[in-house]
């Protein structure tokens, strides 16, 4: 029996194993990377769809503030009876993006309500352009008082023990935190801007 042959069918015997478990090792290798890169990029996806979703209820707020500071333009008593869309803010920009808010009437509620809806884009765009993230939110608001009569009597109501009352009369100046729980004193046809604390006027 030859030795060299030996050897050199051992040496094959070796071989073909050691290839087959090095391509194994490859292809896990590779299956690892890819599995990485795709996570990363879900990863990279989902924090632009969170901020676009960020961006989308700013700009909700934003039209929640535009309703209701009776500043004359996009009120509230004006938009939950206008027919139709109207525009509120087009294309303003947040951080790195941009929102898109809309307004209209919600025919027949009762009581009145506008239906709000921001469209959040990222990075910036109107429209929102493919292959960037885009979140829509929307919304309805309503103008009604939580106390319909939060203090209230047939023939009066009466308050014992030390209560105090805000009596402030908004007919003579406008309520605001300046002059909570203060009485207006009125001179000469004008409003003053003096102030007494009530009970004492």
């Amino acid at each position: 029996m030859d030795c060299r042959k030996t050897l050199r069918d051992d040496a094959s015997f070796i071989l073909m194993p050691l290839l087959v478990v090095m391509g194994l090792v490859s292809l896990a290798a590779g299956g690892a990377l890819l599995s990485a890169q795709l996570d990363l990029r879900a990863a990279a996806r989902l924090k632009t769809a969170t901020q676009a979703f960020y961006i989308a209820e700013a700009g909700l707020n934003h039209g929640w503030d535009e309703l209701q500071n009776s500043d004359g333009v996009n009120d509230f008593p004006t938009l939950s009876t206008a027919a139709g869309r109207s525009t509120l803010f087009r294309k303003t920009a947040f951080d790195d993006g941009s929102y898109t808010v809309t307004a209209e009437a919600v025919a027949g509620s009762d009581p009145k309500r506008v239906k709000v809806i921001s469209t959040g884009c990222l990075p910036a765009g109107d429209p929102c352009p493919s292959g960037h993230s885009k979140a829509v939110m929307e919304a309805e608001f309503r103008r009604q008082s939580l106390f319909l009569c939060a203090l209230c009597g047939k023939e009066g109501v009466t308050l014992s023990g030390g209560s105090q009352t805000d009596s402030f009369d908004s007919r003579k100046l406008p309520y605001t935190i300046l002059t909570a729980g203060r009485r207006a004193l009125r001179q000469g046809g004008r409003h003053a801007l003096g102030w007494q604390p009530d009970g004492q006027l």
